[in-house]
Protein backbone atom coordinates (compact mmCIF):
# COMPACT_ATOMS: atom_id res chain seq x y z
CA UNK A 1 0.00 0.00 0.00
CA UNK A 2 1.66 3.06 -0.97
CA UNK A 3 2.03 6.26 1.66
CA UNK A 4 1.40 9.50 1.23
CA UNK A 5 4.08 11.94 2.17
CA UNK A 6 4.36 13.80 5.18
CA UNK A 7 2.64 17.23 5.09
CA UNK A 8 4.44 20.19 5.58
CA UNK A 9 2.93 22.47 8.20
CA UNK A 10 2.41 25.45 5.72
CA UNK A 11 0.58 23.07 3.19
CA UNK A 12 -1.90 21.86 6.45
CA UNK A 13 -2.57 25.77 7.08
CA UNK A 14 -3.66 26.41 3.66
CA UNK A 15 -5.64 23.41 3.22
CA UNK A 16 -7.55 24.97 6.14
CA UNK A 17 -7.70 28.33 5.05
CA UNK A 18 -11.39 27.59 3.27
CA UNK A 19 -12.58 26.75 6.86
CA UNK A 20 -13.27 30.55 7.36
CA UNK A 21 -15.94 30.34 4.95
CA UNK A 22 -17.38 27.95 7.67
CA UNK A 23 -17.62 29.67 10.67
CA UNK A 24 -21.21 30.74 11.59
CA UNK A 25 -20.69 33.77 13.69
CA UNK A 26 -21.47 37.28 12.11
CA UNK A 27 -22.10 39.89 14.61
CA UNK A 28 -22.32 43.92 14.48
CA UNK A 29 -20.31 45.75 13.44
CA UNK A 30 -18.28 44.25 11.75
CA UNK A 31 -19.80 40.95 10.41
CA UNK A 32 -17.42 38.56 8.53
CA UNK A 33 -14.54 39.49 11.38
CA UNK A 34 -13.97 35.87 12.76
CA UNK A 35 -13.89 34.96 9.32
CA UNK A 36 -11.32 37.33 7.75
CA UNK A 37 -9.38 37.06 11.22
CA UNK A 38 -9.07 33.12 10.42
CA UNK A 39 -8.10 33.68 7.01
CA UNK A 40 -5.54 36.37 8.35
CA UNK A 41 -4.01 34.03 10.79
CA UNK A 42 -3.83 31.17 8.37
CA UNK A 43 -2.41 32.82 5.57
CA UNK A 44 0.36 34.55 8.19
CA UNK A 45 1.26 31.23 9.65
CA UNK A 46 1.77 29.77 6.15
CA UNK A 47 3.84 32.50 5.25
CA UNK A 48 6.30 32.37 8.33
CA UNK A 49 6.68 28.48 7.25
CA UNK A 50 7.16 28.41 3.63
CA UNK A 51 10.90 29.21 2.59
CA UNK A 52 12.51 32.52 1.96
CA UNK A 53 13.90 31.95 -0.70
CA UNK A 54 11.04 33.30 -3.00
CA UNK A 55 11.28 37.39 -3.34
CA UNK A 56 8.52 39.38 -3.83
CA UNK A 57 9.22 41.73 -6.57
CA UNK A 58 9.51 45.77 -5.32
CA UNK A 59 6.91 46.34 -8.20
CA UNK A 60 4.20 45.27 -5.12
CA UNK A 61 6.67 46.26 -2.43
CA UNK A 62 6.05 49.68 -3.60
CA UNK A 63 2.62 49.54 -4.26
CA UNK A 64 1.82 48.37 -0.94
CA UNK A 65 4.05 51.56 0.66
CA UNK A 66 2.00 53.57 -1.70
CA UNK A 67 -1.07 52.13 -0.17
CA UNK A 68 -0.20 52.56 2.95
CA UNK A 69 0.99 56.34 3.12
CA UNK A 70 -2.03 57.08 0.91
CA UNK A 71 -3.50 55.71 3.94
CA UNK A 72 -1.56 57.46 6.60
CA UNK A 73 -1.68 60.52 4.87
CA UNK A 74 -5.46 60.55 4.21
CA UNK A 75 -5.61 59.60 8.18
CA UNK A 76 -3.27 62.67 9.29
CA UNK A 77 -5.05 65.31 6.72
CA UNK A 78 -8.50 64.24 8.16
CA UNK A 79 -9.93 62.74 4.98
CA UNK A 80 -10.29 59.44 7.38
CA UNK A 81 -12.00 60.72 10.53
CA UNK A 82 -11.92 57.54 12.68
CA UNK A 83 -8.16 55.91 12.92
CA UNK A 84 -10.18 52.65 13.20
CA UNK A 85 -10.76 52.73 9.26
CA UNK A 86 -6.98 53.78 8.47
CA UNK A 87 -5.90 50.67 10.58
CA UNK A 88 -8.21 48.36 8.75
CA UNK A 89 -7.21 49.56 5.38
CA UNK A 90 -3.82 49.10 6.25
CA UNK A 91 -4.45 45.72 7.34
CA UNK A 92 -5.76 44.52 4.48
CA UNK A 93 -2.83 46.25 2.35
CA UNK A 94 -0.22 44.03 4.76
CA UNK A 95 -2.51 41.19 4.06
CA UNK A 96 -2.89 41.37 0.58
CA UNK A 97 1.16 42.05 0.04
CA UNK A 98 1.70 39.32 2.60
CA UNK A 99 -0.21 36.89 0.65
CA UNK A 100 1.53 38.30 -2.28
CA UNK A 101 4.90 37.22 -0.12
CA UNK A 102 3.29 33.45 0.13
CA UNK A 103 2.78 33.27 -3.19
CA UNK A 104 6.54 34.12 -3.81
CA UNK A 105 7.71 32.30 -1.21
CA UNK A 106 6.26 28.95 -2.40
CA UNK A 107 6.71 29.25 -6.02
CA UNK A 108 10.45 29.68 -4.16
CA UNK A 109 9.66 25.82 -3.30
CA UNK A 110 11.07 22.71 -4.15
CA UNK A 111 8.95 20.56 -7.07
CA UNK A 112 7.48 18.20 -4.59
CA UNK A 113 6.83 20.55 -1.27
CA UNK A 114 4.98 23.41 -3.86
CA UNK A 115 2.79 20.68 -5.55
CA UNK A 116 1.94 19.28 -1.88
CA UNK A 117 0.94 22.92 -0.74
CA UNK A 118 -1.17 23.49 -3.88
CA UNK A 119 -2.70 20.00 -3.44
CA UNK A 120 -4.20 20.90 -0.18
CA UNK A 121 -5.10 24.53 -0.87
CA UNK A 122 -6.78 23.20 -3.85
CA UNK A 123 -8.61 19.84 -1.64
CA UNK A 124 -9.14 22.79 0.98
CA UNK A 125 -11.11 24.63 -1.38
CA UNK A 126 -12.84 22.01 -2.70
CA UNK A 127 -14.05 20.97 0.85
CA UNK A 128 -14.97 24.22 1.94
CA UNK A 129 -16.81 24.70 -1.33
CA UNK A 130 -19.00 21.55 -0.92
CA UNK A 131 -19.79 22.36 2.92
CA UNK A 132 -21.11 25.84 2.70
Amino acid sequence: MPTLPPLPLSSLLLALLPSAWLLSNHYFPWLSAWQEGLALALVGGAGLLVRREGRLPWAWMLVGAAVLLSVGGQWFSGQLVFGGDALLVALYALAFVGALALGAGLASEPGEERRLAVDALALGLLAGASLS
